[in-house]
């Protein structure tokens, strides 16, 4: 007598053969004697755009393992994205060429977000002059406008409508880096690039194509080398770009102490710091979490995005301790420590070192008591520029706002990694993403005077809203393999005509 089974999740059963859905992979369970199902992470296993599901254990192109994990031997993985490319591909050439663009880009990147308001400033500075010497105006207008420029470079605070506009270009760049950091987060990866992936895709870094997929750092390169390079080299390369930049100014200042250029220099330094910091940190959290991430198969228990390393290592012990003595301690030391240097209680260098070791200055608060340290001009100018990123843009004692936004990316990048299943994902992401836009209704933390701030923050959680719905019909497509079924396929065809 026939016995038949049911047909067991993130599989398909055509002509009672068995076999896995897209983005699924089966592997034999001792215990059940049956197949099992889990879900791969991105690009690694078979789908109807790259290679056709032909049985349970079906991968993507050139890869095998636990969850297709691994590429196959003579591959390497792309730094870019998820695909393997042929060995053949990474000559000294593409190294050289991997490297080159590497450390141009973070170089760049470490510059830019030191120097980007004093470039922005600059820019509308120089546009009437500009604009002046287009249309032949006096010499007169002329020589205003520049002396507004000498005005900002010898760093005189008393323009409250100058600093009013640095202000709000520093809070909506923190706005803008926040919507795009929690957009990468949400985002479904589909198999399809439809029009709304491109137009969402608009992330900070940059993106893959033919020619950046053969570029690699070195042969052997795998998803584990990768994301230690995206979430602990890039932000260690960049604090060490500007820690070499601010000793080459302290040095000159030390032969020239009364130069305001200088001053101005090592004040953007300072302030620097905490700036690659905070704009690293989604990064940081998503590399701890992906590293942490371990799935169990037969009884062995193995790291999600590589199949072939078993978990309980030694540096994962590592990775685990970083997490609770940097990782969930830094945004509570970034409020915590400015609050004492604000009060001169401690200098900008303890500042600067409590980012660095975050629960040093949790300990200390804790088991110190603080005196007030000497003030002196350079810890006035660096105050000044902290209390514009903290304080000028929200209303009185909302001085942790920052480090809020920074607890909304570390909340939002351990959900996004730890459930792998994107519709579970986007259920508990909604509630989620419900809460903090009522938060931050609610807490309305900026001033009257910033009302445009306060609607660009309004517009930015709107549009992630929406943003998380189009990923919650998209994870249903991802999981489902919607395409795949006959009259919907037969649908999407006849749409394509209308393209």
């Amino acid at each position: 007598k026939a016995t038949c089974k049911i047909c067991p999740t993130g599989s398909r059963c055509p002509d009672n053969d068995l076999i896995a859905r897209d983005n699924f992979h089966g592997f034999y369970e001792n215990k059940t004697a049956d197949y099992q199902f889990l879900l791969c992470p991105e690009r690694y296993c078979c789908s109807s755009t790259t290679k056709h599901c032909k049985s349970p254990t079906t991968c993507n192109l050139h890869r095998k393992g636990r969850l297709c994990g691994r590429c196959e031997e003579g591959y390497f993985i792309s730094f870019f994205n998820n695909k393997c490319i042929n060995i053949s591909e990474c000559t000294n050439g593409s190294k050289h060429s991997f490297w080159t663009l590497f450390f141009i880009s973070f170089i760049t990147l470490a510059v830019l977000l030191t120097f980007l308001k004093d470039l922005i400033t600059a820019i509308k500075c120089a546009g009437p002059i500009i604009m002046a010497c287009l249309r032949k105006t006096c010499t007169k207008k002329r020589e205003e406008d520049a002396n507004e420029i000498d005005e900002m470079e010898e760093l005189q605070a008393g323009d409250n409508r100058r600093k009013r506009k640095e202000i709000s270009t520093s809070s909506i760049f923190n706005i803008l880096v926040s919507f795009f950091q929690l957009k990468a987060l949400i985002t479904v990866q589909s198999n399809e690039k439809t029009l709304v992936d491109k137009l969402m895709k608009m992330d900070i870094m940059v993106k893959s194509s033919e020619a950046l997929d053969a570029l690699c750092p070195f042969r052997g390169f795998n998803v584990v080398w990768r994301e230690v390079l995206n979430g602990y080299t890039v932000p260690f390369l960049l604090l060490m770009t500007i820690a070499t930049l601010h000793l080459i100014v302290k040095l000159l200042k030390h032969f020239r102490p009364s130069s305001l250029r200088l001053t101005w220099l090592i004040t953007r330094f300072c302030v620097g710091y905490y700036i690659i910091i905070a704009f690293c940190y989604k990064n940081t959290c998503r590399t701890v979490f992906q590293l942490l991430n371990c799935k169990t198969m037969n009884e062995v228990t193995f790291l999600y995005i590589d199949g072939t390393v078993e978990c309980f290592s030694l540096w994962q012990v590592a990775n685990m301790l970083f997490l609770v003595f940097w990782v969930v301690p830094f945004p509570l030391a970034v409020v915590l420590g400015y609050y004492l240097f604000k009060n001169k209680k401690i200098s900008v260098t303890t500042y600067l070192i409590f980012l660095i070791f975050p629960m040093f200055c949790i300990l200390r608060t804790c088991f110190s008591r603080w005196k007030r340290t000497g003030e002196t001009d350079r810890s006035d100018f660096i105050g000044n520029r902290f209390a514009e990123i903290f304080e000028q843009p929200y209303r009185e004692k909302f001085f942790w706002w920052e480090s809020w936004r920074l607890i909304e990316r570390f909340i939002v990048s351990g959900i996004a990694v730890f459930l792998t299943n994107p519709i579970y994902r986007i259920l508990y992401l909604t509630p989620v993403f419900a809460s903090l836009s009522y938060f931050h209704f609610r807490m309305n933390p900026y001033k009257r005077s910033m009302y445009i701030l306060k609607r660009l923050d309004t517009v930015s959680w709107f549009f992630l809203s929406i943003h998380l719905f189009i990923n919650g019909m998209r994870a249903v497509v991802y999981i489902y393999d919607v395409p795949n079924i006959d009259f919907i396929s037969h649908a999407l065809e006849a749409a394509k005509i209308l393209e």
